[in-house]
Protein backbone atom coordinates (compact mmCIF):
# COMPACT_ATOMS: atom_id res chain seq x y z
CA UNK A 1 0.00 0.00 0.00
CA UNK A 2 2.81 2.57 0.48
CA UNK A 3 4.29 1.92 -2.29
CA UNK A 4 1.00 2.21 -4.60
CA UNK A 5 0.98 5.51 -2.75
CA UNK A 6 3.90 6.69 -4.05
CA UNK A 7 3.30 5.33 -7.17
CA UNK A 8 -0.31 7.37 -7.87
CA UNK A 9 1.72 10.28 -6.46
CA UNK A 10 4.36 10.41 -8.64
CA UNK A 11 1.77 10.53 -11.89
CA UNK A 12 1.27 13.72 -13.37
CA UNK A 13 -2.35 12.52 -13.86
CA UNK A 14 -5.10 10.98 -12.17
CA UNK A 15 -4.68 6.87 -12.58
CA UNK A 16 -7.71 5.85 -15.34
CA UNK A 17 -10.38 4.12 -14.59
CA UNK A 18 -10.53 1.47 -17.36
CA UNK A 19 -6.74 0.48 -15.97
CA UNK A 20 -7.81 0.37 -12.11
CA UNK A 21 -10.52 -1.85 -12.69
CA UNK A 22 -7.73 -4.28 -14.23
CA UNK A 23 -5.93 -3.65 -11.11
CA UNK A 24 -8.58 -4.52 -8.87
CA UNK A 25 -8.82 -7.91 -10.59
CA UNK A 26 -5.09 -8.42 -10.91
CA UNK A 27 -1.84 -10.19 -9.23
CA UNK A 28 0.56 -8.15 -7.36
CA UNK A 29 4.28 -8.94 -7.74
CA UNK A 30 6.48 -7.72 -5.26
CA UNK A 31 10.25 -6.84 -5.14
CA UNK A 32 10.95 -5.73 -1.32
CA UNK A 33 13.00 -2.44 -1.55
CA UNK A 34 12.04 -2.41 -5.17
CA UNK A 35 9.02 -1.91 -6.49
CA UNK A 36 5.91 -4.15 -7.45
CA UNK A 37 3.73 -4.81 -10.51
CA UNK A 38 0.14 -5.97 -11.00
CA UNK A 39 -1.14 -7.73 -13.93
CA UNK A 40 -4.52 -9.11 -15.04
CA UNK A 41 -4.70 -12.62 -16.92
CA UNK A 42 -1.38 -11.98 -19.59
CA UNK A 43 -1.69 -8.10 -19.52
CA UNK A 44 0.79 -5.70 -17.06
CA UNK A 45 -1.67 -3.39 -15.88
CA UNK A 46 1.34 -1.42 -13.29
CA UNK A 47 4.14 -0.96 -12.72
CA UNK A 48 6.71 0.94 -10.27
CA UNK A 49 9.76 0.84 -8.79
CA UNK A 50 11.31 3.13 -5.52
CA UNK A 51 12.65 6.61 -7.18
CA UNK A 52 16.50 5.11 -5.58
CA UNK A 53 15.74 1.78 -7.71
CA UNK A 54 15.39 3.44 -11.51
CA UNK A 55 18.54 1.68 -12.35
CA UNK A 56 16.70 -1.76 -11.53
CA UNK A 57 13.54 -0.96 -13.86
CA UNK A 58 14.03 -2.95 -16.51
CA UNK A 59 16.11 -6.08 -15.08
CA UNK A 60 12.67 -6.14 -12.81
CA UNK A 61 10.02 -5.70 -15.36
CA UNK A 62 12.24 -8.43 -17.40
CA UNK A 63 11.66 -10.69 -14.39
CA UNK A 64 8.20 -9.93 -14.00
CA UNK A 65 7.54 -10.34 -17.64
CA UNK A 66 9.14 -13.64 -17.94
CA UNK A 67 8.02 -15.42 -14.50
CA UNK A 68 4.52 -14.11 -15.19
CA UNK A 69 4.56 -14.54 -18.62
CA UNK A 70 3.24 -10.62 -19.79
CA UNK A 71 2.13 -10.57 -23.60
CA UNK A 72 0.86 -7.25 -23.38
CA UNK A 73 1.56 -3.81 -21.48
CA UNK A 74 -1.72 -1.51 -20.96
CA UNK A 75 0.21 2.01 -20.38
CA UNK A 76 -1.15 5.31 -19.45
CA UNK A 77 1.23 7.52 -21.59
CA UNK A 78 1.91 9.96 -18.96
CA UNK A 79 3.50 7.11 -17.06
CA UNK A 80 7.01 7.39 -17.71
CA UNK A 81 8.83 4.60 -15.96
CA UNK A 82 6.51 2.27 -16.85
CA UNK A 83 6.66 3.19 -20.66
CA UNK A 84 10.20 3.59 -20.68
CA UNK A 85 11.21 -0.10 -18.94
CA UNK A 86 8.19 -1.66 -21.65
CA UNK A 87 9.70 0.18 -24.65
CA UNK A 88 13.63 -0.89 -23.86
CA UNK A 89 13.32 -4.08 -26.17
CA UNK A 90 11.88 -3.59 -30.05
CA UNK A 91 7.92 -3.61 -29.22
CA UNK A 92 4.90 -2.99 -30.67
CA UNK A 93 2.78 0.12 -30.02
CA UNK A 94 -0.54 0.60 -30.78
CA UNK A 95 -3.39 3.39 -29.06
CA UNK A 96 -6.59 2.10 -27.27
CA UNK A 97 -7.87 5.05 -25.48
CA UNK A 98 -8.05 8.83 -25.34
CA UNK A 99 -7.54 10.04 -21.93
CA UNK A 100 -9.37 13.87 -21.19
CA UNK A 101 -7.79 15.58 -17.81
CA UNK A 102 -7.51 18.80 -18.58
CA UNK A 103 -10.83 21.32 -18.75
CA UNK A 104 -10.77 24.13 -21.01
CA UNK A 105 -13.89 25.08 -20.40
CA UNK A 106 -15.38 24.66 -16.98
CA UNK A 107 -18.71 26.30 -18.15
CA UNK A 108 -22.22 24.73 -17.95
CA UNK A 109 -25.09 26.40 -19.12
CA UNK A 110 -28.41 24.88 -18.19
CA UNK A 111 -31.09 24.32 -21.17
CA UNK A 112 -34.87 24.83 -21.13
CA UNK A 113 -35.93 21.76 -23.25
CA UNK A 114 -34.23 19.01 -20.31
CA UNK A 115 -33.72 18.24 -17.18
CA UNK A 116 -31.40 16.47 -14.86
CA UNK A 117 -31.86 14.94 -11.61
CA UNK A 118 -30.22 12.29 -9.48
CA UNK A 119 -30.76 8.70 -10.23
CA UNK A 120 -32.28 6.22 -8.16
CA UNK A 121 -32.80 2.25 -8.01
CA UNK A 122 -35.92 2.75 -9.70
CA UNK A 123 -34.36 4.24 -13.11
CA UNK A 124 -32.22 1.04 -13.90
CA UNK A 125 -34.93 -0.67 -16.43
CA UNK A 126 -35.93 2.07 -18.29
CA UNK A 127 -32.37 3.34 -19.26
CA UNK A 128 -31.15 -0.13 -19.62
CA UNK A 129 -34.00 -0.19 -22.83
CA UNK A 130 -31.83 1.73 -24.52
CA UNK A 131 -28.39 0.17 -23.05
CA UNK A 132 -26.74 0.26 -26.34
CA UNK A 133 -23.93 -1.92 -24.39
CA UNK A 134 -23.14 1.18 -22.23
CA UNK A 135 -23.93 -1.15 -18.89
CA UNK A 136 -23.91 -4.86 -18.57
CA UNK A 137 -26.67 -4.73 -16.40
CA UNK A 138 -29.49 -3.07 -14.73
CA UNK A 139 -27.73 -3.90 -11.48
CA UNK A 140 -24.98 -1.99 -12.49
CA UNK A 141 -26.96 0.93 -13.30
CA UNK A 142 -28.34 0.23 -9.92
CA UNK A 143 -25.27 0.43 -8.00
CA UNK A 144 -24.04 4.04 -9.69
CA UNK A 145 -27.38 5.06 -7.76
CA UNK A 146 -26.86 3.34 -4.72
CA UNK A 147 -23.59 5.24 -4.57
CA UNK A 148 -25.48 8.70 -5.79
CA UNK A 149 -23.78 8.16 -9.10
CA UNK A 150 -26.35 8.53 -11.42
CA UNK A 151 -28.17 11.31 -13.11
CA UNK A 152 -30.79 11.25 -15.06
CA UNK A 153 -31.78 13.19 -18.51
CA UNK A 154 -35.81 13.62 -19.16
CA UNK A 155 -37.28 15.36 -21.59
CA UNK A 156 -41.36 15.96 -21.39
CA UNK A 157 -40.89 13.58 -18.32
CA UNK A 158 -39.17 10.28 -20.43
CA UNK A 159 -35.93 9.01 -19.61
CA UNK A 160 -33.75 10.25 -22.70
CA UNK A 161 -30.24 9.39 -21.47
CA UNK A 162 -28.02 9.14 -18.13
CA UNK A 163 -25.07 10.48 -16.70
CA UNK A 164 -22.60 8.36 -14.43
CA UNK A 165 -19.92 9.23 -11.96
CA UNK A 166 -17.56 6.77 -10.66
CA UNK A 167 -14.39 8.04 -7.59
CA UNK A 168 -11.51 6.45 -9.26
CA UNK A 169 -9.68 5.53 -6.20
CA UNK A 170 -10.63 5.72 -2.40
CA UNK A 171 -9.38 8.73 -0.76
CA UNK A 172 -8.61 10.71 -3.90
CA UNK A 173 -10.24 13.57 -5.56
CA UNK A 174 -10.93 12.16 -9.08
CA UNK A 175 -14.38 11.31 -10.21
CA UNK A 176 -14.26 9.64 -13.89
CA UNK A 177 -18.02 10.37 -15.39
CA UNK A 178 -19.74 9.60 -18.29
CA UNK A 179 -22.88 9.31 -20.45
CA UNK A 180 -25.61 7.44 -22.18
CA UNK A 181 -28.18 9.38 -24.74
CA UNK A 182 -30.79 7.01 -25.52
CA UNK A 183 -30.33 6.65 -29.60
CA UNK A 184 -33.25 8.24 -31.15
CA UNK A 185 -32.18 11.61 -28.87
CA UNK A 186 -28.38 11.56 -29.88
CA UNK A 187 -27.27 14.37 -31.89
CA UNK A 188 -29.27 17.14 -30.34
CA UNK A 189 -26.08 18.05 -27.54
CA UNK A 190 -27.98 16.31 -25.07
CA UNK A 191 -24.47 14.15 -24.24
CA UNK A 192 -22.47 17.23 -24.38
CA UNK A 193 -25.09 18.87 -22.13
CA UNK A 194 -24.45 15.39 -19.46
CA UNK A 195 -21.02 15.73 -19.26
CA UNK A 196 -20.94 19.66 -18.97
CA UNK A 197 -23.31 19.15 -15.88
CA UNK A 198 -21.21 16.76 -14.35
CA UNK A 199 -18.20 18.57 -14.69
CA UNK A 200 -20.12 21.21 -12.99
CA UNK A 201 -21.53 19.54 -10.53
CA UNK A 202 -17.83 18.10 -9.20
CA UNK A 203 -15.83 21.27 -10.11
CA UNK A 204 -18.30 23.20 -7.77
CA UNK A 205 -17.71 20.36 -4.84
CA UNK A 206 -13.94 20.63 -4.75
CA UNK A 207 -13.39 17.37 -6.68
CA UNK A 208 -11.75 16.56 -10.20
CA UNK A 209 -14.23 14.69 -13.18
CA UNK A 210 -11.68 13.03 -15.63
CA UNK A 211 -12.96 11.14 -18.51
CA UNK A 212 -11.89 8.74 -21.34
CA UNK A 213 -13.01 6.96 -24.40
CA UNK A 214 -11.94 4.60 -27.28
CA UNK A 215 -9.90 6.05 -30.13
CA UNK A 216 -12.54 4.56 -32.25
CA UNK A 217 -15.48 6.61 -30.80
CA UNK A 218 -15.00 9.37 -32.26
CA UNK A 219 -18.60 10.77 -31.43
CA UNK A 220 -17.54 10.27 -27.86
CA UNK A 221 -14.36 12.86 -28.79
CA UNK A 222 -16.19 15.08 -30.13
CA UNK A 223 -19.30 15.26 -26.98
CA UNK A 224 -15.87 15.27 -24.66
CA UNK A 225 -14.87 18.09 -26.50
CA UNK A 226 -17.88 20.39 -26.65
CA UNK A 227 -17.95 19.92 -22.86
CA UNK A 228 -14.97 21.21 -22.36
CA UNK A 229 -12.20 18.36 -21.99
CA UNK A 230 -8.76 18.48 -23.61
CA UNK A 231 -7.20 15.12 -24.25
CA UNK A 232 -3.33 15.18 -24.21
CA UNK A 233 -3.01 11.73 -23.00
CA UNK A 234 -3.82 8.05 -24.25
CA UNK A 235 -3.66 4.63 -22.83
CA UNK A 236 -1.65 2.49 -25.29
CA UNK A 237 -1.65 -1.38 -25.93
CA UNK A 238 2.48 -2.45 -26.04
CA UNK A 239 2.84 -6.28 -27.25
CA UNK A 240 6.15 -7.60 -26.00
Amino acid sequence: EQMRRAYLDSLPEPQELHIELYVEAGQTWIADGIGYAVQCDNKLVEFFVLPGRVTQAEIFFTAVVEHAQIKEVLCKSFDHHMLFAACSTPVTVKPLGLLFRRIDNPGFVPRPDVDIRQGSPADAESIFAFNDDFFQSPDEIRTYAANNGLYVLEKDQRVIGCGVSRRVISGRPDIDIGMLVAEHHRNNGYGTHIISFLKDHYLRRGLRPICGCSVDNIASQQTLRRAGFVSEHRIVNIIL
